[in-house]
């Protein structure tokens, strides 16, 4: 049969407790209102329900082996509690229309969500993503200019392949501790659940080059900005051109790019990890604070701009990364950080003005810092130590010295230098490097506990970390710099995210000293 129509004409119909099937759409509306309430709409030809600019309420009702459950193209939806199974598309609104949503459950359907397309360049909009079920975006959404998004926490908004967000307008992105927000793809099931209902047959993608869907663009022309407490995965970029934007708690995993042109980009207390590219700045300045960056490859890149990087981690880069890359900087100050397990350089400085201190650079496969730069720059009070080629390099065509005294090189008898400290035992430094006088010690330890406990009755650990030929045992250790390795930061994390355990401690394998006992 053909269904239950509305017109323009039709104002006020409500179905409730009504069990309406086999319709070729079960319900049409054009240009009129409904309410339905603990229902059930099944077996649809088309659609349970095709509302097209009308006004539609549906509540504690069953939708159920139909292709779409619920169809609008906009008007309004306010659709709460209510329970989708064996739908092709539970619910396919278009951008157009006013939604409001939660409570819902879908499964068993071939999307689990609520399925969203459209195109809105033209269209001023408001509109909110409140939680509930999954969004998922078949159409990339576009914010204009006079147009204002706001996610609300605990939204998981899945895309498309090729599909992303371009803001010219206000997007509002603000998640909480307890409920942060996602944006990933349409094929991760970590988050949300099977939203594409394939099983394992399909799976998240990144790489080098492409990732599943296209990202977030921030236009110039965006305002009124918010981004914190937030989860990016598998998308191709995150660019910023010519925005001011402070991020608080980002997590960034598994991505291609993150680009800022212009600006002035802060990101706090954040993880970016697992990422194809660097995190790049160019023509603009960037603060990171609090935040991790790892397995990312060349790690963090300023490009003619100011960086700051205090209190952060920058590690375990592939074998070809540098952590930091300074290119034409204007001002860069890398201060309380820990640079560790890059592939290549630790630091690779051409800049201005650099002021390097309070720092842990140690395990980069070349040197901790290259100097590129005839630039003055201050490098102080850092632990520079088990760099794989030096811990400073000068590059010969770099004019001038590089002040480099009151750092901690690995050993008490300072850097190694062939003509300037042949007895040096820690980490060697170039020529033009005025070292003179050093740290006979580690800098003062991050505040914290000690890394390891030893508690009577309870058999412990041992811990290693991967060197670049061979694999170093750190605890029990074998000399005092494995114990540096250890230290943790003020936040009670290991400084050195490269360390693991294997193996139970049942008796030592390192040699103890009798020495002192008169033995």
């Amino acid at each position: 049969w053909q269904g239950v129509n509305f017109y323009s004409l039709s104002t006020g119909s409500q179905f409730e407790y009504a069990n309406v099937k086999y319709g070729s759409t079960n319900f049409y509306l054009e240009s009129s209102d409904l309410k339905i309430t603990n229902s059930l709409v099944s077996s649809a030809d088309d659609a349970a329900i095709d509302s097209n600019e009308s006004s539609l309420i549906v509540q504690n009702s069953v939708f159920d082996n139909n292709y779409y459950g619920i169809n609008t193209t906009k008007g309004s939806l306010v659709f709460r509690d209510n329970i989708f199974t064996d739908n092709d598309f539970p619910a396919y609104v278009d951008y157009e229309t006013v939604l409001e949503n939660g409570g819902n459950s879908m499964f068993g359907n071939k999307y689990n969500g609520i399925g969203l397309y459209g195109h809105l360049w033209r269209v001023d909009f408001k509109k909110t993503f409140y939680k509930d079920i999954p969004y998922i975006l078949f159409d990339s959404l576009d914010v204009n200019k006079n147009s204002a998004v706001t996610i609300e926490p605990g939204v998981v908004i899945k895309f498309d392949d090729n599909v992303g967000i371009s803001n010219y307008g206000v997007l509002k992105v603000a998640g909480t501790e307890e409920d942060p927000i996602v944006l990933t793809s349409l094929k991760d099931d970590s988050y949300g659940g099977d939203t594409n209902g394939d099983g394992d047959a399909s799976l998240p993608f990144s790489d080098i080059w492409d990732a599943d869907w296209d990202g977030i663009y921030y236009d110039q022309m965006s305002h009124d900005l918010e981004l914190r407490n937030v989860i990016i995965k598998y998308s191709h970029y995150i660019f910023f051109g010519s925005v001011d934007l402070d991020i608080e708690k980002l997590t960034y995993d598994n991505n291609v790019n993150f680009f800022a042109d212009r600006g002035n980009i802060t990101i706090n207390n954040s993880d970016l990890r697992h990422n194809s590219n660097c995190i790049y700045t160019y023509l603009g300045k960037m603060t990171i604070n609090n935040s991790n960056i790892k397995d990312t490859r060349n790690g963090v890149c300023s490009d003619r701009s100011s960086l700051n990087l205090i209190n952060s981690t920058v590690s375990d880069g592939n074998w070809m990364s540098r952590g930091v890359s300074i290119w034409s900087g204007r001002e860069t100050n890398i201060v309380g950080s820990v640079i560790s397990g890059n592939g290549n350089h630790g630091i690779y400085l051409d800049s201005a003005s650099t002021t390097i201190s309070g720092n842990f650079i140690f395990g980069n496969g070349r040197s901790g810092i290259y100097m590129a730069t005839s630039s003055p720059a201050t490098i102080v009070n850092n632990d520079i130590y088990e760099n794989g080629d030096f811990g400073i390099y000068k590059k010969t065509s770099a004019l001038g010295t590089v002040e480099a005294k009151n750092n901690w090189w690995g050993d008490a008898s300072g850097p190694y230098h062939g003509t300037l400290n042949p007895d040096g035992k820690g980490n060697a430094v170039s020529d033009g490097v005025i070292f003179d006088p050093w740290l006979k010690a580690s800098i003062k330890k991050p505040k914290g506990f000690s890394s390891v406990a030893f508690i009577p009755g309870i058999e412990g650990s041992r811990l290693y970390r991967q060197g670049l030929l061979f694999e170093n045992q750190l605890w029990e250790p074998n000399r005092n710099d494995d114990v540096r390795k250890l230290f943790m930061n003020a936040s009670g994390k290991s400084i050195d995210t490269g360390i693991y355990t294997r193996d139970i401690i049942k008796e030592t394998n390192t040699p103890v000293s009798t020495g002192s006992l008169g033995m």
